[in-house]
C-alpha cells in the first residue's frame, strides 16, 4: 500500500468532487428572487438545487381547487436556513406538518400560514429565532404553538384569527415588544395574557372573540395602557 501511495508524492492524486442530489446539479448557496411553489413535483424539483436561503420570497401552496398533485411534502428543503422576505404557506390542503423546515432559523419579512385545513404541527420551526411577523388564520387542526416559542421575542406584530382550537396564547412563550396585536373570530379563546419582558404594546384589535369577558377586556386595557 505503502509503495502505491508513493507515486502520488511528485504528482498529486486530483479528485474533482461534484455535489449531485438525484441526477441534478445541487447548486446551495443563494436563490436570488421570489418564487412560488404550487405542486409537490415543484418543491421537490426546487429542492434539488439546496439552497440555504432565499432572496425574496417563498409562497407554498395556493394552488388550483382540483389540483391533483398538492403539496404534502416539505422535506426536500431541509437545507433551507433563511429567507430574507415573506414564507406563506397558503391553501395546501394535504400538508400535516412543516417537517423539513427544521434548519429554518430567519424569515426577515412575515410567515403567513393560512387555510392548511389538515396542518397539525409547527414543531419543526423550532430553529427559527427571527421574524418580523406572525399570521396564523384558519388553520383548523392547528391546536398548539410548538416550534414558536423561540421566535416569540423577535415577533413585532402578531394576527391570530379563525384557529377553532386556541384556547390561549400562553403556550406562545414570552415577548419582548410588540408594535400590534389583531386577535379575531377565534371561537374557543377564552384567555388571553401575553408574558411579556418589556411591557410595550403599539396597538390592539380585539374583535369576535365569543369567549370573552368583560373582565379580558379590562385586563387588556390595563396591559395597554402601562
Amino acid at each position: 500500500m505503502y509503495d502505491t501511495l508513493r507515486q502520488f508524492a511528485e504528482q498529486p492524486l486530483v479528485l474533482e468532487m461534484k455535489k449531485e442530489s438525484s441526477g441534478a446539479e445541487f447548486i446551495g448557496g443563494v436563490f436570488t428572487g421570489s418564487i412560488a411553489l404550487a405542486t409537490q413535483a415543484a418543491v421537490d424539483s426546487f429542492s434539488l438545487k439546496g439552497y440555504e436561503a432565499i432572496q425574496g420570497d417563498l409562497l407554498l401552496g395556493q394552488s388550483a381547487a382540483d389540483e391533483p398533485d398538492p403539496v404534502t411534502d416539505l422535506r426536500g428543503l431541509s437545507t433551507l436556513q433563511e429567507i430574507q422576505g415573506n414564507l406563506s404557506l397558503l391553501e395546501n390542503p394535504s400538508l400535516k406538518s412543516v417537517m423539513g423546515l427544521h434548519r429554518l432559523q430567519v424569515i426577515s419579512g412575515t410567515l403567513t400560514i393560512q387555510d392548511n385545513e389538515r396542518l397539525e404541527s409547527l414543531a419543526d420551526l423550532f430553529r427559527l429565532n427571527y421574524v418580523r411577523e406572525l399570521r396564523l388564520i384558519q388553520n383548523p387542526n392547528l391546536r398548539h404553538f410548538e416550534g414558536l416559542q423561540a421566535v416569540t421575542p423577535a415577533i413585532a406584530k402578531l394576527h391570530i384569527e379563525a384557529m377553532e382550537h386556541f384556547t390561549s396564547l400562553d403556550q406562545l412563550g414570552r415577548f419582548r415588544q410588540m408594535g400590534e396585536i389583531t386577535i379575531t373570530a377565534n371561537p374557543n379563546l377564552t384567555q388571553l395574557s401575553f408574558n411579556f419582558l418589556q411591557e410595550k404594546i403599539g396597538s390592539i384589535q380585539i374583535s369576535d372573540n365569543p369567549g370573552f369577558g368583560g373582565l379580558w377586556w379590562l385586563r387588556f386595557y390595563w396591559l395597554y395602557r402601562d
